[in-house]
């Protein structure tokens, strides 16, 4: 399991650094893909409680 964990991790951090983001902007991006594909808007706080983050207020 530790070894698929860090697997994803590094794949991560590849495709961020391909794209000139960091894994958490790649995270958001990925969250914001995925609510557009079903239709859905995102506003700031929404990224954020999906993400774990706090909105940046």
């Amino acid at each position: 399991m530790d070894r698929m964990i860090a697997t994803a991790q590094f794949g991560q951090q590849d495709i961020g650094r391909r794209l000139g983001l960091n894994v958490t902007d790649l995270t958001c991006l990925g969250f914001l893909i995925e609510a557009s594909m079903a239709g859905e808007a995102l506003v700031a706080g929404d990224l954020a409680e999906r993400a774990r983050l706090t909105t940046g207020r």
